[in-house]
């Protein structure tokens, strides 16, 4: 009966060690799961800012464009005409 007793409370030990061990290994991986979180957050707020500032940059290279065209255009037809 002691050693059964002995048995149990050593298994009980084991298991609470277990126990102990794993909500370490939880916390630490939630700990690493927030900072990744906010990591990403300031991340996508960045990409935001470059995605637009490269809109407006690129609308600028369309209209550059198109304006060298017309430019193009307009000698081609000054040249047919002279």
């Amino acid at each position: 009966m002691v050693v059964l007793a002995r048995q149990l409370k050593e298994n009980s030990l084991k298991m609470n060690k277990s126990i102990q061990n794993t909500e370490r290994i939880l916390d630490s991986t939630e700990k690493a799961v927030e900072h990744s979180l906010a990591t990403t957050g300031r991340v996508n707020t960045r990409a935001t800012a470059m995605y637009s500032e490269s809109f407006k940059t690129s609308c600028f290279t369309w209209f550059v464009m198109f304006v060298m065209i017309c430019v193009f255009v307009m000698v081609v037809l000054l040249i047919k005409v002279t």
